[in-house]
């Protein structure tokens, strides 16, 4: 491995009295030790010379990115510190342990070269090269994914807030403060040094053509950075984003996974019927809700991926995915425990997301089917476009909520009528499936004739009796408020609109 003056300064042992000055490199690009000799004619670029200061010449052709290394100091080694760069040791130092002690820098580098590239072969994890790398870095590391989940760590200042067995990354309120002080060096490519939580971290971006993929954070915990930490950690860095870079080739979220499918999906994208009983059967006795997450502006730059990851977390088993390069659209399944309208339990898991990046929220109705998802997805959308217009300050908005909008405001050019039935309504088609007495017909009646119990058995032709247990089981089906204006408008429209159809479609016939 090629190192660089600092690397080599920083690991000389202190009773050497090691000092530099001088033109020095930042790249690593010095050779091993060549020891010096009397008929050189020039220093060779690039490489490392161990000498003493009485067989110094006064003058000699310098190339670029020399460094001398000499034992003890003399006054003609000011020419050579304009030229390249001068490390100096006491002058009773021994000349061959001097050479040793710099050929033995380069073997521990070497050595911790070649660790890394054994992971790197053998595809272990970032925590096994993070591992390898304690001693050389000497200071508590984490590495980030782009979705800021947490890759690996040594032990620091960020165990305390990962230490939870459920934690896989920055919670949303650390995102926040992250953002605030990080937001404009995400994207830098040199390493840079910022102060967190009370701690110097020295952080270097994994960036792939401009893409990013993570970050390396050492914090200086145990001791303070000297200049040779910034060349390994982006050393270090790289060796990393090599090692991501492969994880991604062999991951198993590709297009033939349910997450994949489920994205091109959501894209828009066709899938094949084999994909699409790979969906049915992964919904099977399942039913789901759609979300749309779109980012405010308090935030600047909050990381779609980190959104992603924070949702999933709050949601075991969802699935999100970045939308447009704009917003989020995720996944997740309702299990039978969850009460009908979700609104409250919704609004209760994303409030610290909600909070931190003012995020607005649009969901759809329940779907049992994955494969209904593009539906779910307009659904959410429509939701979360009315919902914001109408109720800005909400946050999280239901499809049930705006639908009455919708109906009133666009043809039903995108969704089939069904999508505009609450749960109620559509265990009441359910019903009429499989019983000779509509409740529908009956609801219908109803409404039409303003609610009067009286009206309507005389229009059905039924005692008034059994009208009033029929609403009563009716109403027990529906579970909504037949005494709020814009739920009985909402149901009055779809029933007149499937009305329409039936009557569209016996004239077709």
């Amino acid at each position: 491995m090629k190192l660089n003056a600092d690397m080599v300064f920083d690991s000389l042992p202190h009773d050497l009295l090691p000092s530099m000055a001088g033109a020095k490199e930042q790249a690593l690009l010095l050779h091993r030790p060549k020891l010096f000799e009397s008929g050189d004619k020039e220093l060779m670029t690039n490489h490392l010379y161990v000498l003493t200061r009485e067989r110094l010449p006064s003058r000699l052709e310098v190339g670029r990115g020399v460094v001398l290394l000499c034992i003890g100091d003399a006054p003609k080694l000011d020419w050579y510190r304009s030229r390249c760069c001068v490390i100096s040791v006491r002058e009773d130092a021994d000349f061959y342990s001097t050479f040793n002690v710099v050929q033995r820098i380069f073997d521990s580098y070497d050595a911790w070269e070649e660790h890394l590239n054994e992971c790197f072969t053998e595809a272990s994890s970032i925590q096994e090269m993070l591992d390898a790398s304690s001693d050389m870095v000497g200071n508590p590391m984490l590495v980030v994914d782009s979705q800021f989940s947490y890759l690996g760590m040594t032990r620091g200042p960020w165990t305390d807030y990962s230490a939870h067995p459920q934690a896989r990354g920055l919670g949303a309120l650390e995102m926040e403060e992250f953002l605030r002080e990080h937001d404009l060096e995400m994207y830098t490519e040199r390493p840079f040094v910022l102060e967190t939580q009370g701690v110097k971290t020295l952080c270097v971006n994994l960036l792939e053509d401009g893409a990013y993929l993570g970050c390396l954070t050492i914090a200086a915990d145990e001791r303070p950075f000297v200049p040779s930490d910034t060349p390994k950690a982006a050393f270090l860095a790289d060796m990393v984003k090599r090692a991501l870079k492969q994880l991604a080739l062999t991951s198993d979220e590709g297009t033939g996974s349910p997450r994949g499918i489920l994205q091109s999906l959501i894209l828009d994208q066709p899938i094949d019927a084999r994909e699409r009983e790979r969906l049915d059967h992964a919904s099977k006795d399942k039913a789901f809700l759609c979300l749309r997450l779109r980012l405010g502006r308090r935030i600047g730059g909050m990381p779609l991926g980190f959104v992603c990851n924070a949702v999933e977390n709050d949601f075991p088993g969802g699935m999100a995915f970045s939308y447009k390069d704009t917003s989020v659209v995720a996944v997740v399944e309702t299990p039978p425990q969850w009460p009908e309208d979700p609104t409250a339990m919704l609004v209760e898991r994303l409030s610290a997301l909600m909070e931190s990046s003012a995020v607005q929220i649009g969901v759809s109705n329940r779907t049992e089917s994955l494969v209904d998802i593009r539906m779910a997805l307009v659904e959410a959308t429509i939701a979360l476009d009315e919902g914001s217009l109408l109720d800005p300050g909400k946050g999280l908005y239901t499809f049930q909520d705006y639908a009455l909008a919708e109906l009133i405001s666009r043809p039903l050019d995108e969704l089939p009528l069904e999508r505009f039935f609450s749960p109620g309504l559509a265990r009441l088609v359910r019903h009429d499936a499989t019983s000779p007495v509509s409740y529908i017909e009956t609801l219908r009646s109803f409404l039409n004739n303003n609610m009067s119990v009286t009206a309507t058995a005389s229009a059905l032709y039924i005692h008034r009796s059994t009208l009033i247990e029929r609403l009563d089981r009716i109403k027990k089906l529906l579970g909504e408020n037949l005494d709020d204006p814009d739920v009985r408008l909402r149901i009055e429209i779809v029933l007149r609109a499937m009305k329409l159809r039936e009557q569209t479609d016996k004239g077709s016939d």
